[in-house]
Formats: C-alpha cells, structure tokens, sequence
C-alpha cells in the first residue's frame, strides 16, 4: 500500500534549498546517503532562516527515506504554513501528508516526531480528531493540496484513487448487512417452499387415491353398482321377506279352504237331518 499512495516524492534535495546551500547535502541526497544529508539540511536552518520551509521539506523527504514516518509527518506539517507564500511548495506538502495519512493510519492515534498539520479550510483546531478513518483524512490532505495547485497532478491521482478506495469500503460495511437481510429472506423462502412441497405431497396423495378408486371400479363395474345400489339399505337374512311373503298367501289359501270344506259340511249334513225317518217318542204327557 506504501508503494501505492507515497508518490508525491520528488527528488527535490536541494532544489529548494538557497543558491549557497551546501553542495553536500544535495549530493548526498541525490546517492541516497539521506542519515547524512539530513544534518546538512538541519544545520543550514540557521543560516538560511528565510528558506525553512524548503529546508523542512527536504529533511521530512530525508525521514520518509529513512522510514521515519512520524517525523517526516512533523516537517511536511511545517512546510504547510507557507501556502499563501509558495503555494506549489504547500501543497506537495499536503500530497505527501496525504500519502502518509493513508499508508500509517497510527500516525493519527499516536502522532509524534512533530506537531500535527495545520489542517487549514479542511478541519479547524489544528490537530487531526481520533478515531477516524485514515482514508478520509488522507482525501482531506490531497484536497488541501488541489486547492493550492490545481496544476498538481500527483495529488490529484491519489485523491482518485483514494475517492475509489472509501466508496469499495463503504461497499463492503454495507455487505453485511445485505448479506442478513438475503438471509431472511432465504429463510422465508425456504419455508414457503417447504409449506407448498407439503401440500404438493397432499394433493398427489389424494390424486392417487381417486386413481386407485377409478381402477377399482373398471375392474369390477357390477360389484360396483350393486355396492351403489345397495347403499342407504338395511342388510337382511337371505329369504327371509321371501318367506315371511309365502307364508301370508299360503294362510290365506288355507283360510279360504277351509270355508269351503266348513260350507260343505253343514250341506251335507242338513241333507242327512230331511231324509232320516222319525223315531215314536211315546205319548206326550
């Protein structure tokens, strides 16, 4: 990430720095000797008193090559004050306070090496607020550094790139959330789905019992429509209203014969009583 956001640095070594200043320092600047260069830059601060903030920037790029971040911070922040002065020289301050911002956020729990930049029309109060994100504070610097150079176009690219890094954060914070809400709502889903698989299941039950009940019938229609026939009917004994319904004519039968014979009888026996001769009874007394 380093790599990435420190790359506002510019090889200035003493190009800022007045036409007397010692041909050392930027000689040992330029073969990367930079332990050595910053004394020489720190020791002609007394002498070139109206050239500090050059000399400040060059000794914050001495630190920064040594990977002395903090302290580099502390000189950058120096530089800043000049901008109404040389604005150019303020804002690749700002760059690569920018760049630092973004590349060490625990420079902005523990700063140290120097006091804090003065933020100017970006934050007031002077020092950078805890517990803030680096990247935001980072597109606050490059910011400074754009409106004091429009022309800057290193600080420009990191404030793109930076602009795309928060909103792929801001993405990603809002994934969770997302991800819980899709998890309800699977859930519901998922219930829903087990809710119709059941009465799926139900309804192809009852399918298959109609099914079974139609073949039934195909097999065996007359068993079928006499089962229909039959229905709402009491069951009775075999013969038995058959012979309950013979027994009552047969009494009949028996009845009228014997009329009959009873008429015969009595036929007879008046023809009996006319034709027997009558016995002398004796005198009447």
């Amino acid at each position: 990430m380093k790599a990435k956001f420190v790359l506002g640095f510019i090889m200035l070594g003493g190009l800022f720095g007045p036409p007397s200043n010692p041909q050392q320092a930027r000689e040992k600047y330029d073969a990367e000797q930079f332990a050595e260069a910053n004394p020489l830059y720190q020791a002609a601060m007394e002498e070139y008193a109206d050239q500090r903030p050059h000399l400040n920037y060059n000794i914050g790029q001495c630190w920064m090559r040594q990977d002395s971040a903090a302290k580099a911070l502390g000189f950058y922040s120096k530089s800043t004050n000049i901008g109404k002065q040389d604005p150019v020289l303020a804002s690749l301050a700002w760059n690569q306070i920018g760049s630092l911002h973004a590349s060490r956020p625990e420079l902005l729990q523990n700063p140290s090496g120097g006091s804090a930049p003065n933020r100017g029309q970006s934050q007031a109060g002077g020092s950078a607020p805890q517990q803030v994100n680096p990247l935001e504070v980072a597109l606050e610097d490059y910011k400074n550094a754009l409106r004091l150079d429009h022309e800057n176009e290193t600080a420009r690219y990191n404030y793109e790139l930076i602009k795309r890094k928060l909103q792929q954060q801001q993405q990603q914070q809002q994934q969770p959330n997302e991800d819980e809400e899709n998890k309800d709502d699977q859930q519901n889903q998922d219930q829903q789905n087990e809710q119709k698989n059941q009465q799926d299941e139900q309804k192809k039950d009852q399918q298959d019992q109609n099914k079974k009940d139609q073949q039934d019938q195909q097999k065996d229609p007359e068993q079928t429509k006499e089962n229909k026939g039959n229905q709402g009917q009491q069951p009775q004994p075999d013969g038995e209203g058959q012979e309950q319904k013979m027994s009552m004519q047969q009494a009949k039968m028996l009845l009228e014969a014997l009329n009959q014979n009873e008429k015969k009888f009595l036929q007879q026996l008046q023809k009996s009583k006319a034709k027997a001769p009558r016995r002398n009874r004796g005198p009447e007394w």
